[in-house]
């Protein structure tokens, strides 16, 4: 009886304590809006319950973690928790992140110790952050730091999602090649994964990207696999999407016939009233391949009044040209063709004048070295408090001053070697800045005139473009800014070819020689076999200039260059590994 008596006392206190811890969680859930969990315990329950619901109810895991009181949270742990997992709830809800302060506070915390997982999702979490904003140099950075840590991650569905978001800011940037080859690898982890709407998502971005680089038979039948799923799965947008990809490559191939029946069924399957420039332009441009001109009018004075961004004017004004070129106004579709080109220049002009992208990897290489301060700080706070508890404790004390050796030893280590590999990165850095020096010296001059150049060119086209939005163009003008803008781009081009020229191409070479301990006079020897073409590749490759810059001194194609520098880097190492190590890390 005794003994019984204990046992109902011991089991009357387990449950009046498990009564007392979960009181508060019982408050915060009765009353919302007048408290907040803001308990440790009561915060960790919150957390688990938001992560196992996102991904399948993500409106009430952002509920979930709404009704944690952030500001109360005092675990660095736990704040680097909720900073991650709220960042995913706001993405997935499709709420924009207002700056990237929450992300970091994840990114610095789990950039110190094991956690790959977290540092994964929140690398990629950042990289989703830039992409939304446009920063798409950010975004690549932050994107490229996840994908060096997703071999030693287990989830192909994450990392189909990571090959996705590259893909999409290769995309944005134009490098459609690149963009290709990420999309593929997505597509891969998603089939691994079982996720075939995933999977088709990602061909569907295969056959964009194939669009882009011309090559229409090919995506036209992915178009037509990706559309079979989306009609057996009652993806009915998805379904038109891709079918207004298949109409745009048959006319693209000039089959008219395909075409007249995919515009047929376009029309039928859609079921809303179309209000979109992309399909009214798309409309147009069969109507003009058939030289059913009234037809081609009306779709475009239909696209222009749904005409709302950038590259929706782009589209309208380029089949614009198309239509004034097949009635006989040269002179018309070439001003209406120069407006479409000019706010594509705009695209591209804007990408190519972010920062170099690693410029800013120095970034991220820091996070863990400023944790590693913080960490240490706190440690030497509580070694000092610690030290006058365990006077008494003469043993424990011993046992922990060789732990904090040992700690303090491998810390030093991970310190000195972030020392190193800076101090290397700060040498190679100068070199490249004394190369930039001079060649800016030697072309600056030319340079100079160039933008001055633009400068012009931008100001003539702007008072096109002004001009003929009120539909009031004067002729007699219109053909003389025809002809000076035609100069200018005879100007510009002749510079290019300047650039290409032998004696330009000795004075580089010697910057290069006298920079970079006679690399290429190295380059150039016989035993190499190098092509003229492969050296001159080279040639610009070291001084800085983009691969689209050496296409248009060189006429190569952006695809052939890619092929060319790495064979010509493979013919190097055949004969010297020294070598071409030297100059893979300088083209880094």
């Amino acid at each position: 009886m005794r003994q019984r008596a204990v046992t109902i006392r011991l089991s009357f206190l387990h449950a009046l304590v498990a009564t007392i811890a979960l009181l508060p969680l019982c408050l915060s859930c009765s009353h919302p809006e007048s408290s907040k969990v803001q308990n440790r315990h009561g915060v960790a329950v919150f957390l688990d319950k938001a992560e196992s619901m996102l991904g399948t109810n993500d409106s009430a895991a952002l509920a979930t973690l709404d009704s944690i009181n952030a500001t109360a949270i005092s675990s660095r742990k736990q704040n680097a928790r909720y900073a991650l997992l709220y960042s995913e709830a706001l993405y997935k809800n499709y709420i924009p992140a207002m700056s990237d302060s929450l992300i970091m506070t994840a990114v610095r915390y789990y950039s110190v110790g094991n956690h790959t997982e977290q540092l994964f999702r929140a690398f990629y979490q950042l990289g989703c952050i830039y992409n939304e904003q446009g920063q798409l140099n950010d975004a690549a950075v932050a994107l490229t730091q996840a994908e060096l840590l997703v071999d030693r991650i287990d989830d192909d569905y994450r990392s189909g999602l990571l090959y996705t978001q590259l893909g999409n800011v290769f995309f944005s940037s134009f490098d459609f090649y690149r963009a290709e080859h990420y999309y593929r690898l997505a597509q891969d982890k998603y089939e691994s994964a079982g996720l075939d709407r995933h999977k088709t998502y990602a061909l569907y971005d295969v056959a964009r990207c194939l669009i882009q680089q011309k090559q229409y038979e090919s995506a036209h039948s992915i178009l037509m696999e990706a559309q079979n799923w989306a009609s057996s799965n009652n993806e009915h947008s998805f379904e038109c999407t891709c079918l207004s990809g298949r109409l745009m490559c048959s006319i693209q191939l000039q089959d008219n016939g395909m075409a007249s029946a995919e515009l047929n069924e376009y029309v039928s399957l859609y079921r809303q009233p179309i209000e979109s420039s992309y399909i009214f332009s798309l409309f147009a441009k069969y109507y003009l391949s058939a030289e059913i001109f009234p037809e081609a009018e009306r779709n475009i004075e239909k696209g222009w009044s749904f005409a709302s961004t950038k590259n929706d004017s782009i589209a309208m004004w380029y089949v614009e040209s198309l239509l004034c070129e097949l009635q006989g106004m040269p002179d018309s579709a070439l001003v209406k063709y120069k407006h479409s080109i000019s706010l594509q220049n705009k695209n591209l002009y804007s990408i190519l004048n972010q920062p170099v992208l690693g410029a800013q990897k120095d970034y991220y290489r820091n996070l863990a070295e400023n944790e590693m301060q913080k960490v240490s700080h706190n440690r030497t706070m509580v070694l000092f408090m610690t030290v006058f508890v365990l006077l008494a404790f003469t043993l424990l004390y011993i046992m922990h001053r060789a732990h904090k050796v040992k700690n303090d030893k491998e810390r030093q280590d991970y310190l000195l070697t972030i020392k190193e590999l800076r101090l290397k990165e700060d040498t190679n850095n100068d070199i490249i800045n004394r190369l930039n020096k001079k060649v800016n010296t030697l072309f600056g001059k030319q340079y100079a005139e160039l933008d001055r150049i633009f400068d012009t060119m931008m100001k003539i086209e702007a008072e096109e473009e002004t001009k003929s939005a009120n539909r009031k163009i004067d002729t007699d003008n219109s053909s003389s800014h025809t002809e000076t803008a035609d100069k200018l781009y005879s100007h510009i081009k002749s510079k290019l070819e300047e650039l290409g020229q032998k004696k330009n191409q000795s004075k580089i070479d010697t910057i290069i020689d006298t920079t970079l301990n006679n690399l290429m006079e190295r380059i150039k020897d016989n035993r190499f076999k190098m092509a003229d073409e492969e050296i001159n590749i080279l040639r610009f490759s070291l001084i800085g200039f983009s691969v689209k810059t050496i296409s248009k001194i060189t006429g190569l194609t952006p695809k052939h260059i890619y092929q060319k520098r790495d064979r010509a880097i493979e013919k190097i190492g055949r004969i010297s590994s020294e070598t071409q190590k030297e100059l893979v890390n300088l083209l880094k």
